[in-house]
């Protein structure tokens, strides 16, 4: 009688592997949310915080609504413009609601990992072809990025050297900014064939993970060659300094908001000082591990950039708690309504 073949059964060493690199993960963020939390609030309380917000000036948070409602609106014509550029024409707010989840999820995860959302929004709901999604995610994202670069440049000569940052370091950080996004932004298109050329040898084995990533890059190769021969770059590079403008302006006027009813003004807070304390918040956040649900670096780097312009540590504590706890409230509020809205029927497409 013959013995039935015994299968073994399958590594576990990744799965573990896998499960070890979660728990890391989860460790050093928790620790790191906790680490910042209980500094800050060595010199502040829930009571102070409760009492910034209750107390907060209601014209200028109409004022921060205002310009919040603007970015998003530059934002969604900067994605229109390039799936159109695609050969993609998805509806004008549908597109704008997944602008709005994609900005819920880009504060709740790490290393703007929330960013992907849109992606699987417009391939879901809106029926846009991957290779457009893909493009049009990438370049938004590079110029982004490239935006920033003049934003600091300006803010760098407006602060000068009487704050406690260094004009050369920022203006030096901006140079990379610019030079390492418009680098990226050339490169995409050789890199994108080149990458079809060392997939072709599995592509010819009929494999489907080399076809679906061959198919891919050609996806987007083709949506980049077509947004380069319709001159996109002054637009989408005037409309993400538009993005960043409004943006940055309304965390700023939320931050004056706070800051009004305890005899701030313009010239206690400027805007350019004020600018280089919310990027260094933004750019914290993007790093790999920063804190459960977005809270940790952020207010981290917020509070010690609020210090070395000359706040005192328990202003600088109070208003940054204040201030991420306000946006994250309104960004989960307004990302909840348009992901529920999106849901509807009438939104899908195949």
């Amino acid at each position: 009688m013959q013995a039935e073949p015994t299968s073994n059964p399958p590594p576990r060493n990744g799965k573990r592997g896998a499960r070890v690199r979660r728990a890391l993960f989860f460790l050093f963020s928790l620790a790191l949310t906790v680490v910042v939390f209980s500094i800050l609030f060595r010199h502040v309380t829930w009571a102070d915080v409760q009492h910034l917000i209750l107390n907060i000036h209601p014209g200028w948070v109409g004022v921060f609504l205002a310009f919040s409602l603007l970015q998003l609106v530059f934002r969604t014509w900067r994605y229109r413009m390039l799936l159109r550029a695609s050969d993609e024409n998805p509806p004008s707010f549908a597109l704008f609601l997944v602008v709005v989840v994609r900005g819920l999820c880009v504060d709740m995860l790490p290393a703007r990992a929330g960013e992907l959302v849109y992606i699987f929004l417009v391939r879901t709901r809106l029926g846009v072809d991957l290779g457009a999604a893909t493009a049009s995610f990438a370049l938004a994202f590079l110029f982004d990025v490239l935006a920033l670069a003049p934003l600091l440049v300006i803010g760098a000569f407006a602060v000068g050297g009487g704050s406690g940052l260094s004009p050369t370091v920022l203006i030096g950080g901006a140079a990379v900014l610019l030079i390492v996004s418009s680098a990226l932004i050339a490169a995409m298109i050789p890199v994108l064939t080149l990458a079809q050329r060392l997939l072709r040898p599995w592509r010819e084995r009929d494999l489907s993970w080399a076809r679906f990533l061959s198919d891919t890059a050609a996806s987007v190769c083709d949506s980049l060659r077509l947004a380069k021969r319709k001159r996109l770059f002054w637009p989408l590079f005037g409309s993400s300094l538009l993005i960043r403008i409004s943006k940055y302006a309304s965390l700023y006027f939320l931050m004056f908001a706070l800051l009004t009813p305890r005899g701030y003004n313009l010239a206690t807070i400027p805007p350019a000082e004020a600018f280089f304390a919310l990027v260094s918040g933004e750019m914290a956040a993007s790093l790999p591990v920063s804190g459960i649900g977005g809270f940790g670096a952020y207010e981290g780097a917020m509070a010690v950039v609020f210090v070395l312009l000359g706040f005192t540590k328990e202003t600088a504590a109070a208003v940054t708690l204040s201030h991420r706890l306000l946006t994250q409230l309104y960004g989960l509020g307004t990302g909840l309504l348009a992901l529920l809205t999106l849901m509807l029927p009438v939104f899908r497409r195949d």
